[in-house]
């Protein structure tokens, strides 16, 4: 079945087949595919003083430039252009949140899935999207090449491993990426840690001083504040194992957490992209009142009388931040004012999408699977190829995606770990691929 002018086909409606995987090429590359087109680009690119735009080639005549990069076997350079400028890179598929308004419906890591990238495949997409501007003069523009690292994973946790047991970070990610392209625009979203973590402590600490370094490449810096995170739902629901003791201790901690977050990211408030993002559902759209704008404005308060005790606390001790009372009021303010403008625009429920865990919260009945698909099918009809967005996960195979919706595609990188499975991203449609 195709439907114009995205391609979609369908594979008998059986749930249990496998995807092919084919890739745009319909013959293996050789070494003559390679010196004709290293010919037609010299031809095309020496006599230019500028960075060339790769989509104004001939990406026909360019195949065969990408002959031997191994993690781009089998593509075309269609494909490889498509997932360059369109595929963010999922380098973790979990989090530990159990935010209860998630859009993908994020779960926890398991072992039981391929729920991290191997650094292994991570670098070996970064340095084969380097070969390949090597390939070319480093002529080409790579300045929008790779998207966001993330998409059903706090930026936080972001944590993967290399053969050895090494760790790699959010910051050693970005900078394997700066690597390829100086001009990457990093974006960060977090809803925060375990004050009592030292390791997430410093690793957050890291991250800080990095995006101060790397101001130029910020293209947002969000921290998320709101009523669905487990911890504070831990402390409001009627129906679970905990005391009444426990749960003051549960919303204590949410308190907690969020006030170590932003107070650890101050001096980011220099910066004109550093968002602290407040959410929550609109008092009439809502019979539940512990996530409604209302009890929003009471977490708010508390946060901010929080932050000012950490503010008084460094005032009178290490003056990391404060070095005068009036440093005390001045920080203080500005968070209540990025709060507070944020707990205004909270007037419809457009910012939190009623589906899946969701969905119990809100007062009215929402779009159904089918309908919710039937959505997804006019997105990709009324959209251009080349607008439709890509996520690459821990296993190199790539998925298109809507809202909460996901459906394969009929390509992937050639990782290492390319036969391990990953878990669907939100909703999976497993009755179409997505034809690059």
């Amino acid at each position: 079945m195709k439907i114009s002018p995205i391609n979609l086909k369908s594979y008998n409606s059986s749930y249990n087949q496998q995807t092919s995987f084919q890739g745009g090429l319909e013959k293996p590359l050789s070494e003559q595919d390679y010196r004709n087109a290293k010919n037609y680009f010299n031809f095309y690119a020496d006599n230019l003083d500028f960075k060339i735009n790769l989509s104004t080639l001939n990406s026909n005549q360019l195949n065969g430039i990408q002959y031997g990069i191994d993690v781009f076997d089998g593509l075309s350079m269609d494909d490889i252009l498509y997932v360059i400028t369109r595929g963010n890179i999922l380098v973790n598929r979990g989090c530990s949140n159990g935010c209860i308004h998630c859009l993908f419906g994020a779960s926890p890591f398991s072992i039981k899935t391929l729920d991290r990238m191997s650094w292994e495949d991570f670098s070996s997409y970064i340095e084969g999207a380097k070969e390949l501007a090597s390939r070319m003069k480093n002529k080409i523009d790579t300045s929008n090449w790779f998207k966001i690292l993330f998409l059903d994973s706090d930026c936080m946790d972001m944590e993967i491993k290399d053969k050895e047991g090494n760790s790699y970070d959010f910051v050693d990610c970005v900078k394997k990426i700066l690597e390829v392209n100086p001009d990457y625009q990093i974006l960060f979203d977090t809803t925060g840690w375990c004050p009592k973590s030292q390791n997430r402590q410093k690793r957050a600490e890291k991250i800080r001083d990095f995006i101060l370094k790397h101001k130029n490449n910020l293209r947002e810096f969000n921290i998320s504040v709101n009523p669905f995170h487990q911890v504070y739902i831990n402390s409001k629901e009627q129906n679970n194992p905990f005391t009444l003791e426990e749960k003051k201790k549960k919303g204590e901690e949410y308190i907690k957490r969020i006030a170590n977050t932003l107070y650890t990211f101050t001096p980011l408030l220099s910066l004109k992209k550093y968002n602290v993002i407040a959410r929550a559902i609109p008092d009439n759209q809502t019979d539940n009142p512990s996530c409604n704008k209302t009890e929003l404005r009471s977490i708010i308060k508390q946060i901010t009388d929080e932050l000012r005790k950490m503010y008084e606390k460094d005032f009178e001790g290490k003056q990391e931040f404060v070095k005068s009372k009036k440093d005390i009021d001045k920080l203080t303010e500005q968070y209540e004012t990025l709060l507070k403008d944020d707990l205004e625009k909270i007037e419809d429920a457009s910012s939190i999408v009623p589906i899946g865990r969701a969905e119990k919260l809100f007062r009215n009945p929402q779009d159904s699977f089918e309908e919710r698909k039937t959505n997804f099918m006019n997105y990709l009809k009324e959209r251009k190829h080349s607008d439709i967005p890509l996520a690459i996960n821990p296993n190199g195979k790539i998925v298109t995606y809507y809202a909460d919706m996901s459906i394969p595609s009929d390509i992937k990188l050639n990782f290492e770990n390319k036969d391990k499975e990953v878990k669907p991203l939100g909703s999976e449609i497993k009755d179409f691929i997505f034809v690059v």
